[in-house]
């Protein structure tokens, strides 16, 4: 393995490791006392799935990386599996509370990305009910739940209902046309 020291942008010398055994002393410039170290390359241990997660409310937008195990959500989230396919697409599969499992899927649709926990199909109507129910899925959920400690930020619970109420507003104006 070769391994490269830098200062900065500066290349200061390139090793090459042996797998088990460590490196010659390398002094670094610029200590007073000639400061050295050796480098040792034990072995490689592949990076792990990663997936972004977008969260928005009426607070703003937070993202973040989450792994196979991490939690998210003050805990109340626990992502189970990532699988990742070709082109930075895949799968992310999570379980909140006593709801049951969120599959979350990135595909490629076209010249758009789009990212959807369940496909829209049928009617308007149906779409807006199943956004309302979510939602209210969510206030119930998370009542007492924010992303800060901070006042100014709204608990997801009230977020979501307020957003409920807003959809069917919305919804009310669809069936009345």
């Amino acid at each position: 393995m070769t391994v490269a020291l830098y200062d900065g942008i500066h290349k200061l010398r390139t090793v090459v490791l042996d797998k088990g055994k460590s490196s010659k002393e390398i002094y670094l410039p610029g200590s007073y006392c000639q400061a050295a170290i050796r480098l040792s390359y034990i072995g490689f241990e592949n990076k792990q799935k990663k997936a972004r997660i977008g969260i928005s409310d009426d607070s703003g937008f937070n993202e973040f990386d989450v792994y196979e195990g991490s939690k998210f959500l003050n805990n109340k989230c626990t992502v189970r599996k990532i699988i990742v396919s070709d082109s930075n697409m895949g799968n992310v599969e999570i379980r909140c509370g006593a709801r049951g499992i969120i599959n979350l899927k990135l595909d490629y649709y076209g010249d758009d990305n789009l990212l959807e926990n369940k496909k829209l199909e049928g009617t308007e109507k149906e779409n807006y009910r199943e956004a309302i129910n979510a939602l209210k899925i969510v206030s119930e959920d998370y009542p007492f739940e924010r992303s800060s400690d901070h006042d100014s930020f709204r608990y997801y619970g009230e977020a979501a209902l307020e957003k409920a109420i807003k959809l069917s507003g919305e919804w009310k104006q669809i069936i009345e046309r």
